[in-house]
């Protein structure tokens, strides 16, 4: 007999009936039929599901549990699959270009590659170009390389690209003479290569010879080369067009070989002269010798 004697071994029931079989279910009703499962979803003996053992408690969102998780997040951005447009980017069309990631050919670049040539943009070398035309194999599209056709560009430095440089190595704007010959690769620096006469005094400097001034024009100062071929009285004038003496360079005895003095363009007074040509004379008690020059202000 179950009851409630000890030594009977015997329990009572949530009913109060000793040794009966009645359970308590998940809601704590006595002989109950509530469960609920390891996502807080309640369901009662009509398979009603809420979220609470109250059978008019609202019932849960498609697609949450009863916590507010979602049932199913395939990407992790706490967007339920049911309702996130982009089921497999977390980030959900970062570049707002109407295409998820997953199918996104340039995920980070709205405009898809603009220039079609394969490259996204925020990615592309050379926007509005074709980054696979590079002429001269220097990773640089020729779009956007200063110098397409020389795989070492500039490699001097002086905005000239090396095919088209006179003088690798060196700055081609370094003329001087203004011969159209980079000083670094004059065979006459100081004179027009063209000029037979200049370049004779260059090969034979120990002659009597007056070089052609540079920079010519100039402005502010010039430079004038001369030489001479033995020990003598040097006088070294500027005149204006009309003969008039403006100033003199040299007047003195000088030793043979070759010597430079520079014209600031000023007078015997210190007075700057204007704009126009001018005559510079070399003279010597064996030869005389002049050249032009143009003083730009």
């Amino acid at each position: 007999v179950c009851d409630n004697d000890p030594s009977n071994d015997c329990t009572q029931d949530c009913t109060g009936t000793w040794g009966g079989t009645a359970v308590t279910d998940d809601c704590g009703i006595c002989n109950g039929s509530w469960t609920v499962d390891e996502n807080g979803l309640y369901t009662d003996d009509q398979g009603n599901e809420t979220c609470s053992c109250d059978s008019t408690d609202a019932q849960p969102n498609p697609g949450y549990y009863c916590d507010g998780t979602c049932i199913v997040d395939s990407d992790s951005d706490a967007i339920c699959d049911d309702f996130d447009p982009c089921i497999n980017d977390a980030n959900n069309d970062s570049d707002g270009d109407g295409l998820c990631a997953d199918v996104d050919a340039c995920p980070n670049d709205a405009d898809n590659d603009q220039d079609g040539d394969g490259v996204c943009g925020d990615v592309d070398l050379c926007p509005g170009f074709d980054d696979m035309v590079d002429g001269d194999g220097d990773s640089v599209p020729d779009g956007c390389d200063a110098c397409p056709l020389d795989v070492n560009d500039d490699s001097d430095g002086d905005g000239v690209c090396d095919t088209d440089d006179l003088c690798a190595n060196a700055d081609d704007n370094i003329d001087a003479d203004a011969d159209g010959v980079p000083d670094d690769c004059d065979l006459y620096p100081g004179c027009d290569d063209n000029d037979e006469e200049c370049q004779l005094d260059v090969e034979n400097p120990s002659e009597f010879s007056l070089k052609q001034n540079y920079p010519n024009p100039f402005n502010p100062t010039t430079s004038i080369d001369f030489g001479i071929s033995s020990n003598d009285y040097v006088e070294l004038i500027i005149y204006d067009v009309l003969g008039k003496h403006v100033k003199t360079l040299v007047s003195g005895y000088l030793t043979e070989g070759e010597h430079n003095v520079t014209w600031d363009g000023s007078d015997n007074n210190g007075n700057s002269v204007t704009s126009g040509i001018y005559i510079y004379q070399l003279k010597t008690s064996k030869a005389v010798k002049s050249k032009r020059m143009t003083l730009l202000r």
